[in-house]
């Protein structure tokens, strides 16, 4: 059961791999977390007090990949992390603290200047509007909410330097799932080799079906500002999705009483698990649970798991390799997202996040040319129901959908939109030595 791939070990994540910040190699299981978007001040004298505050306050309560390792083997690493913290840049904000960002295009131009098909900025969320005054974003989470406060409250920037514009909350939901109801962040690729022989270990033969192994440079960068350029980094997306629960259950309900089939039927059909983590085409009905080795091998038409089904369109699984230039392993992204909003409130979405190595070929490859594009996969296919953000002409190409499941018979019905991008930015996690020394 080979990797196929060189995998980092934990001796070498030790060894190689300390000048690092947490929740980049593994995501972070904390309950909550606040989001903090910063703006700092211009000017020589607020530069300097911004430069002070991150060196002498953020940069030792950093959390770094190593502190997390108690999450891989708690036995070899038996030290606990009760809260993370971690921060990241914006290429303005290097800008304002007098360093040059990091080279990726994407990320110097920033999220607002893509073609993401997003609303208009200016219809943003308060705190995102206008982007070139986004520097910083302070991540602190924990398992309470009492924790989250009192470390925001230690790491309080200086006001004359530092604007706040906004605090994005979130909070894990009972039993890992999202708004929609359904088991989140199944699948996620795997860079150290402890972590990919554990899941090895948990599948039922010895040949995986999928392999989440990745290599570490498609998360990784080295960080060029680091202390003796031995640090590293990764860029991170942020988009705050608000999800309407009442129009995805409108949806289905429609689409249920006209193909006369089961409402769970038709979620899975959107989503491509049921509720529960079973994929849809490895099943007919929920019972399988969160399973993730799996391919779309036995279903190359597109009768059981439709082919704009949100997790086939963002994870083709090796699918359609042979008619791309390069293979889907090189798009993975490793997701990050975390819910907000209480269950049943009107404002309930995800704090979508996801780091990378490099943003076009990663997040932007598989936002604009997979999910919102309706011809992905197959021709009018549709765009993803979840996650796509399509123009007006591309949701028009409204998505074909199984009459029945395993049938190959098609019915081509509308799909309303029903989660929409209120606000993000692109950031990079520079290594905590880079902070450490800022002058």
């Amino acid at each position: 059961m080979n990797a196929a791939i060189d995998l980092v070990s934990l001796d070498e994540l030790v060894t190689t791999y300390g000048d690092l910040q947490g929740n980049v190699l593994l995501r972070h299981a904390k309950q909550c977390a606040a989001h903090v978007v910063l703006r700092f001040a211009p000017g020589e004298a607020a530069r300097q007090q911004v430069a002070e505050w991150l060196r002498e306050t953020v940069a030792p309560r950093l959390t770094r990949t190593i502190d997390q390792l108690i999450d891989v083997d708690p036995i070899r690493f038996p030290t606990p992390y009760p809260v993370l913290v971690s921060l990241l840049l914006t290429a303005s904000g290097y800008q304002q603290l007098g360093y040059e960002a990091p080279a990726d295009k994407a990320f110097r131009q920033g999220m607002h200047q893509r073609a993401l098909n997003d609303p208009p900025v200016n219809s943003w969320e308060e705190g995102f509007t206008d982007p070139a005054q986004v520097h910083a974003l302070l991540l602190v989470a924990a398992d309470e909410a009492a924790t989250v406060q009192a470390t925001l409250a230690a790491l309080r920037p200086p006001a004359a330097a530092v604007e706040v514009l906004t605090v994005a909350w979130g909070h894990e939901l009972p039993g890992g799932i999202e708004h929609f109801g359904f088991v989140d962040g199944i699948s996620q690729p795997l860079y150290i080799r402890e972590e990919w022989e554990r899941y090895c270990q948990r599948q039922p033969s010895g040949e995986l079906r999928w392999n989440p192994a990745t290599r570490l440079d498609q998360i990784l960068v080295p960080d060029a500002l680091s202390a003796g350029g031995q640090g590293f980094g990764s860029y991170l997306v942020f988009r705050k999705l608000a999800q309407d629960v009442p129009r995805f259950a409108a949806n289905v309900g429609r689409l249920a009483a006209t193909l006369d089939v089961a409402e769970a039927t038709v979620e899975a059909w959107a989503v491509g698990r049921f509720k529960d983590g079973t994929p849809v085409s490895e099943a007919a009905a929920a019972g399988l649970g969160p399973v993730n080795d799996f391919s779309y091998a036995d279903d190359p038409v597109g009768s059981r798991c439709p082919f704009h089904a949100h997790i086939r369109k963002v994870n083709p699984r090796g699918e359609h390799d042979s008619l791309a230039a390069t293979a889907d392993t090189e798009n993975r992204i490793a997701r990050r997202s975390i819910p907000y909003g209480a269950v049943g409130d009107p404002d309930v979405g995800m704090l979508f996040m996801c780091f990378q190595s490099n943003l076009i070929r990663q997040f932007e490859l598989i936002q604009i040319n997979w999910s919102n594009f309706a011809d992905f996969g197959r021709l009018r296919a549709g765009a993803d129901p979840v996650s796509g953000q399509g123009n007006s002409w591309e949701r028009n190409k409204h998505p074909h959908w199984p009459r029945q499941w395993g049938q190959p018979e098609r019915l081509q019905h509308p799909w309303e939109q029903c989660v929409t991008m209120r606000g993000g930015a692109y950031f990079f996690a520079p290594s905590p030595s880079f902070l450490a020394s800022l002058s």
